[in-house]
């Protein structure tokens, strides 16, 4: 956990955050993810790049900036064309089944039919149950 500040000296706001390490080249210093910004209360506004916040002394906004962010972005991409590829397996991936889940009746039940003129379209309700 790291403390988290946003703001200014008149009016921030600061949260214990938890960090995930990632073992792997990025243009970003950190990601904050969703529970840090509910952490926060922070309302986010992707096409204006702008974080807002609730803070002491009234609302605190972060403006984001557009070059930067389109150069952080071309950075990344290219850590990822110059990182090499892992070696391809020889091995085919195994196929994994998950048993199928139905729903079973934890009871007796009964068979009802839905009409009287057409008595093969029936539904299965529990013998407990009225038939109305």
């Amino acid at each position: 956990m790291l403390p988290v500040t946003f703001g200014h000296a008149e009016n921030f706001r600061t949260e214990q955050i938890t960090f995930d390490a990632a073992e792997f080249d990025t243009a970003y210093n950190a990601i904050i993810g969703r529970t840090a910004l509910a952490k926060f209360m922070a309302a986010l506004h992707y096409a204006y790049q702008v974080l807002k916040m609730p803070g002491p002394k009234g609302t605190i906004t972060i403006q984001g900036n557009t070059k930067l962010a389109v150069q952080c972005d071309k950075r990344s991409l290219d850590m990822v064309e110059h990182t090499p590829n892992p070696p391809a397996t020889t091995e085919n991936p195994k196929k994994v089944s998950k048993p199928k889940k139905t729903p079973k009746p934890d009871g007796a039940i009964k068979i009802i039919p839905l009409s009287s003129s057409n008595p093969d379209k029936t539904v299965k309700i529990g013998a407990s149950l009225d038939d109305k």
